[in-house]
């Protein structure tokens, strides 16, 4: 349940940033963890 809440917090922290919020929700996902490390400003490899 946390994990739940977690990624639905994270999807409208991503789309009040201006990035998509449809990003799929497994957090191992290739495109949510380009996302966040993109976010934090590091190269994305």
């Amino acid at each position: 349940m946390l994990g739940y809440i977690a990624a639905r917090t994270e999807k409208l922290v991503l789309s009040a940033n201006g990035r998509p919020a449809d990003v799929p929700d497994a957090p191992t996902h290739p495109a949510r963890v380009a996302a966040a490390v993109s976010a934090e400003g590091e190269t994305v490899a």
